[in-house]
């Protein structure tokens, strides 16, 4: 049994529910290197070894790469004093929290989970707008809040997409257990 993790950022489409048998056409280095890997390996392992390749999408939480949206969002505010310019405020995008990765991936190791991808997402976008506003409210910052809304009123979204956790469903029942604001305002 071999268990690896992917990205979303393998699968070429960036719009609507993403399926785990969807086009690759990995759109940086980073997924470029796992997908590689990916091929590397199906070419190595054995016909009766179990490859569980996890593709997770937005993971968030604590210990967080300190360049990713959250983190960088709360430092600009806390340290800075400023509010940050978001590029692409209006994306949708599948942000899954760090506590429910361990738990489907703890699911994946110990279950009996047929060779194959399995995306790891809550399925369901969030708008990244809403998300430096939700931090805002926390640091008890209402002119970013305001400043973001209405800086992007005419800005359009160039990604909107989610896993579509359907397969990951019925191989495991596992489905995201924390709602968005539940998770970061643990953090």
């Amino acid at each position: 049994k071999l268990f690896v993790l992917g990205t979303c950022f393998e699968y070429e489409q960036n719009k609507g529910p993403i399926y785990e048998n969807f086009k690759i056409k990995p759109v940086n280095n980073y997924a470029k290197g796992k997908n590689l890997l990916r091929k590397y390996i199906e070419g190595l392992i054995k016909k009766n070894t179990i490859l569980t390749w996890a593709r997770l999408f937005y993971v968030f939480g604590k210990a967080q790469r300190s360049k990713s949206l959250i983190p960088m969002l709360c430092r600009s505010i806390l340290i800075n004093g400023v509010t940050p310019e978001l590029r692409s405020s209006l994306d949708r995008l599948d942000y899954v929290s760090v506590e429910d990765v361990a738990d489907v991936l703890h699911l994946m190791c110990e279950c009996e989970v047929p060779s194959g991808v399995y995306n790891v997402g809550r399925g369901q976008t969030i708008l990244v707008k809403d998300i430096a506003n939700f931090l805002f409210s926390l640091l008890e910052d209402e002119n970013a809040c305001l400043k973001i809304t209405a800086e992007t009123n005419d800005e359009k979204a160039k990604v909107n997409f989610c896993a579509d956790m359907e397969k990951t469903l019925s191989v495991l029942g596992w489905q995201s257990k924390s709602s968005f604001s539940f998770t970061v305002g643990n953090h």
